[in-house]
């Protein structure tokens, strides 16, 4: 039976619990990155379209103080939903790893699978909560590959490495597609991320 449908509510405590069990760990160090105006990402993508941003918890915002999250929900034609989160921020330790919080809210979560999007790595699993069953797609922007199911130390040392090679500052966007598990669930997520790529990456390179 498909189900894209997902609680607004819902996305908005999954990216509070995120971001604090993220910080909670410790934080990066690191060269200074560049922001990538992820506010100004479109609200209509293809045929979807969103209605207003999430707030963002002021605690979170406290404890990433320069991160800039987008949070907002796309629907379709079709009444099906998918939760955009952009994050993007200037130092390292304001980024975190879905497979850290999801499980600290309560999440039963599925193996990791590397899925391709052109040439850029996503990653793509399940997670599952008395009744409800996500379906989630995620990915880093900006040349960072993280290696393995817990990418964050690895992202870290990525940008780094990177950053000293190139002399220059890291553009990453942290990009999550949320939607209700169904039979084409992970199709849906992928060609959303490929409608959602070309403009993140305009953003990207007008912020030079």
């Amino acid at each position: 039976m498909q189900n894209n449908k997902i609680s607004a509510v819902g996305g908005l405590v999954i990216v509070l619990v995120a971001l604090v069990a993220n910080h909670a760990i410790g934080r990066i160090g690191g060269s200074e990155l560049h922001r990538v105006p992820v506010w100004d990402f479109p609200r209509a993508v293809g045929g979807w379209h969103a209605g207003a941003d999430l707030p963002v918890d002021p605690r979170v915002q406290k404890i990433l103080p320069t991160a800039r999250i987008v949070d907002r929900v796309y629907s379709d034609n079709a009444s099906r939903q998918i939760s955009l989160t952009l994050l993007t921020a200037t130092e390292y330790q304001d980024f975190h790893d879905p497979n850290m919080c999801f499980p600290a809210q309560g999440w039963e979560l599925s193996p990791v699978h590397e899925v391709k999007l052109g040439d850029l790595r996503a990653y793509s699993m399940s997670a599952k909560r008395d009744n409800e069953k996500l379906a989630v797609l995620y990915f880093w922007t900006g040349g960072v590959i993280p290696e393995g199911q817990w990418g964050r130390v690895q992202l870290g040392r990525l940008m780094t490495i990177r950053n000293r090679l190139t002399n220059e500052q890291g553009q990453p966007v942290f990009v999550r597609l949320v939607t209700g598990a169904g039979t084409d669930s992970d199709k849906l997520l992928t060609d959303f991320a490929a409608q959602v790529l070309p403009p993140l990456n305009q953003l990207a390179r007008a912020s030079h």
